[in-house]
């Protein structure tokens, strides 16, 4: 510290430490201003107590010292004791005292007068000196210092205290470059922010933090590993923060503050912040629960061993990027605190009181608390807008769980230690996964009412009775045309009765059925024919005309056998119930095959969700999207009646008031937004909507609309439709909501560890939804379809987060799956589909921000149409024209970009791979300037 123009240093250059909290000050920075309470049991002479406090004041000039920002810098005065702000009073009850607690912590004004101020409370058997001041010149060890020398200058008198120095050299030019070395070395390549994922918490601001105390047993077993490894307790727990972190985040590369002190001998009774703040970074790949400690203390020492670089000059030498409102480097410090034992002095006893709230700059401390008695606690400070009271705990107990793993034997890797495992879920009630099969509850129905309406189709209105008739019949067309159980049985109709009969008589027949939309375009239906392969297709003249070229023999809707069969299939629970495809990533749609068991535990299921539901259930969704299987079976199950309807007629259509109609958000958004839309929407009792994200304007508009319930449902095509529901409530963030009966989610790291509630991972989903895999594809059946923990297992590639109250909430995809208006797609299909025009060299394609539609970039074959710069144009409305055209062969609708642009190399990250984020880029800004190409 340098001197200015006083020749008894009474005004210095402040130190880079006090720099850094002045700074802070001016950013809103948190903690500046530390409360030590200190409490004197006994009859205490309060005129003798503020002698006593002055005397301190006299002899630590950190108490009396001031920053102050001038034309050279920021510097710090030291002012006369006088100038301390000093008061006496007295505190009948707690109430009191807290204003006076309330008075003493209050901020700073830099600029003016000594950084400390006393208050010297009396009450009735004690007193409180409660002492405020900023942390730019009092460190944790300053504590302890300040509590002895009250207590000396009490008993002894105010000449007992010397006046201590706080002047200290910096370090030699040849230690400078050392230190600046191993910094930049320490910390090339780190990450730039190590925190917690941020999650939904209490609005309310400011910092909570939460206490637990370590059993005797943990306690013990830490003091036996220091012993056997050299890891202190403080280097047992970074290792567990560390550890947490990593599982939490999904990193292997740790980065954690900590503080260090830079006292020497000769400053062990010298009050101020002689501290300084490291970051330590800790390697976690490959490391398990014995080798993380060993990297932890080696780390640890190698980072005190350079504790003497301030950290601005860290942060410096390594290059740090800074970023508002955030710590450098790391959101997270661990520090440990031991709390000064309590001194007797004649009849007076004096202790320091615990802070009643721990605040720090960082967004979580850690701190490890240890008693005078060698009793071990764990105090998590958090930023109450980050994260929840209940999710710190959590935090707090995988701590503990982590410390009591590292002195297991043998050492278990970091990538399968368990911290937490969820609860199992209630045993579902009244599953039906071994009933009968649909076929045979609808001839159940023919048999109770006949002349109930299972189906209106337009102006057909077709009985239970009429409708097994005619499901016989074709089933026995089908059986004569050579259909075996096991087959495939193809299904490309119109939008009439005989699609729903057609469908129903495959199983009849003892066969799954093949949707086969003719909406689609001819070149996706061949694709799915030839990779089915069913042994017939159920089908009119323009289906014939589709799939003339695949060669598959068509059985007319109306076919009649010339008999019965004598005996009919016997369809088994865990028989394949339909084939349907879903875009694949190698440019062929994949076939998903879901059993009747499965969609047994969906209406099992759905019977406890709604166990009255209404009599009709509208089916707008095409066969080839599998929640029509819903809306289409679901109530002849039930002896209820399905209006077969389009999306596209939905709301012309003659829908009875008090019926259940299912959607995507898209297709909901635009009935709410047509006077027709909303009068349908406004006569419903009940509306499912899913397939794709519902964003919350459309769910409050929904629940103003619907007189009934509206549930948001999620679902893959491989778990049956739907596999949690959560029914929407007004001024409520949406929510995918819980597993549906029979069904258990699971919220993944990339290493398949459970995580807790409000950490974001990868959604599995287990049990009775899941299918059985893909149609042919063993390879990606086994990828995707991996058991886990011994149970049946999807891995949705989805993101998710769990929420305590409300259940899950979707993230997004981990991978490049997305959701076009309800249908879920493989952006690398559509690129394959692309790459194969002639004039396309390479492609990159991207989904527009609302969801509804896709981007292509693409590098032209011909040098001459690309765009310079690297920056992407409109392709000529002749090129787009074309590569629309070539797309439509065999990409459904969805999948057909809306607009295309050129580029003249797509963007690439470090590793070699595309930056699909910078495409996503390139294509929002260009949506805002370009028109799309039709």
């Amino acid at each position: 510290m340098t001197s200015i123009d006083d020749p008894g240093n009474a005004v210095r250059l402040a130190d880079s430490g006090q720099t850094r909290f002045f700074l802070l000050d001016q950013q809103g920075g948190r903690a500046t201003t530390l409360l030590q309470h200190l409490r004197i049991d006994g009859p205490v002479d309060l005129e003798r107590m503020t002698a006593a406090a002055r005397a301190v004041c006299q002899a630590q000039p950190a108490l009396r010292t001031s920053l102050h920002p001038t034309a050279e810098g920021l510097v710090q005065r030291t002012h006369p004791v006088t100038e301390v702000d000093l008061r006496t009073g007295w505190a009948d009850d707690e109430g009191a005292l807290d204003g006076w607690i309330d008075e003493a912590r209050a901020p700073f004004l830099h600029g003016a007068g000594p950084l400390c101020r006393i208050r010297i409370v009396g009450a009735p058997g004690r007193a409180h000196c409660l002492v405020g001041v900023h942390h730019a010149v009092f460190d944790e060890d300053s504590a302890a210092i300040l509590l002895r020398q009250l207590a000396r200058a009490y008993t002894d008198g105010p000449e007992a205290l010397p006046v201590a120095a706080a002047h200290r050299p910096p370090p030699q030019p040849a230690r400078l470059a050392a230190l600046h070395a191993f910094w930049s070395d320490h910390l090339a390549g780190a990450p730039a922010d190590t925190a917690l994922p941020s999650l939904t918490a209490d609005p309310a601001a400011g910092h909570g933090a939460v206490s637990l105390p370590l059993d005797a047993e943990l306690t013990a077993a830490m003091g036996r590993l220091t012993r056997q490894s050299g890891a202190t307790p403080f280097a047992q727990l970074l290792a567990a923060v560390a550890v947490v972190v990593g599982w939490y985040s999904d990193s292997e590369d740790v980065v954690l503050a900590t503080v260090a002190t830079t006292r020497a001998a000769a400053d062990e009774d010298i009050i101020g912040c002689l501290q300084n703040t490291l970051p330590v970074r800790l390697p976690l790949h490959g490391a398990d629960t014995g080798t993380v400690l060993d990297r932890t203390v080696d780390a640890l020492f190698d980072a005190l061993d350079h504790c003497d670089l301030p950290l601005e000059d860290i942060l410096t030498a390594s290059d740090t990027p800074r970023r508002p409102g955030r710590t450098p480097l790391t959101q997270i410090i661990c520090t440990q605190a031991t709390a000064p034992a309590p001194l007797t002095t004649g009849d007076l006893r004096w202790q320091l009181v615990p802070a009643d709230e721990v605040r720090s700059e960082y967004g979580l401390s850690v701190t490890l608390q240890q008693e005078s008695s060698g009793a071990l606690a764990l105090t998590v400070g958090y930023d109450r807008t980050t994260l929840p009271a209940a999710s710190a705990r959590l935090f707090a107990e995988h701590l503990a769980g982590a410390l009591a793993a590292f002195g297991t034997a043998p050492a278990v890797p970091l990538t399968a230690l368990r911290l937490f495992d969820p609860a199992a879920p209630p045993a579902p009630t009244g599953t039906a996964a071994a009933g009968p099969a649909v076929p045979e509850l609808i001839a159940e129905h023919a048999r109770r009412t006949p002349d109930a309406v299972a189906l209106i189709a337009g102006a057909e209105r077709v009985s239970y009775a009429e409708l097994d008739r005619r499901v016989r019949e074709l089933a026995a067309a089908l059986i004569e045309a050579g259909v075996r159980p096991g087959d495939r049985v193809g299904v490309c109709l119109p939008r009439t009765a005989d699609l729903l009969v057609a469908l129903v008589a495959a199983w009849r027949a003892g066969a799954a059925y093949l949707p086969l939309d003719p909406g689609y375009p001819e070149g996706r239906l061949r694709l799915m024919v030839e990779d089915a392969r069913p042994a017939v297709v159920i089908g009119d003249a323009p289906a014939a005309q589709i799939l003339g070229a695949t060669g598959v023999r068509l059985v007319a809707p109306d076919a009649v056998a010339d008999r019965a069969p004598g005996e009919w299939p016997v369809l088994a629970p865990r028989d394949p119930a339909y084939v349907i495809h879903t875009s694949g990533s190698t440019g062929r749609p994949k076939g998903v095959i879901v059993r009747h068991d499965n969609l047994a535990a969906l209406f099992a299921a759905f019977a406890q969700e709604l166990p009255a539901p209404p009599q009709v259930s509208v089916a707008g969704a095409s066969v080839s999207f599998d929640i029509s299987v819903l809306e289409l079976f679901w109530p002849l199950a039930t002896g209820r009646t399905v209006l077969l309807t389009s999306h596209r007629q939905v709301a012309d259509a003659e829908v009875p008031r008090g019926a259940l109609y299912q959607c995507t958000p898209t297709m909901a958004r635009i009935l709410a937004d047509d006077p027709a839309g909303r009068r349908l929407l406004g006569s419903l009792a009940v509306l499912f909507v899913g397939g794709e994200p519902l964003a919350r304007d459309l769910a409050e508009r929904l629940t103003d609309l619907v007189p009934g319930p509206v549930f948001n449902c999620y679902g893959p095509t491989e778990t049956t439709v739907w596999s949690t529901v959560w029914r929407v409530r007004p001024r409520v963030p949406v929510h995918i909501g819980r597993p549906l009966a029979g069904e258990e989610c699971r919220v993944v790291d990339s290493h398949g560890r459970p995580l807790p509630p409000g950490v974001p991972g990868r959604l599995l989903i287990l049990g009775a939804g899941v299918g059985s895999g893909y149609w042919e594809r063993p390879d990606l059946t086994a990828e995707r379809f991996a058991a886990y923990d011994g149970r049946s297992c999807y891995d949705t590639g989805d993101l998710a987060v769990l929420d305590p109250e409300e259940g899950l909430r979707f993230l997004g995809r981990a991978d490049t799956q997305v959701k076009i208006l309800g249908q879920r797609i493989e952006l690398v299909e559509i690129e394959t589909v692309l790459r194969a025009h002639p004039a396309v060299q390479e492609a990159a394609v991207t989904v527009t921000g609302d969801g509804t539609a896709v981007t292509a970039c693409l590098i032209p074959t011909d040098p001459a149409g690309a765009p310079g710069a690297g920056r992407p144009a409109p392709a000529p409305a002749e090129l787009a024209e074309a590569l629309r055209r070539h797309a439509a062969v065999s990409l459904v609708p969805a999948m057909i970009p809306a607009a295309w642009l050129l580029v003249e190399a797509l963007p690439e990250l470090p590793n070699g791979k595309l930056d699909r984020a910078a495409v996503a880029e390139w294509a929002a800004a260009r949506s805002l300037s370009w028109p799309v190409s039709t």
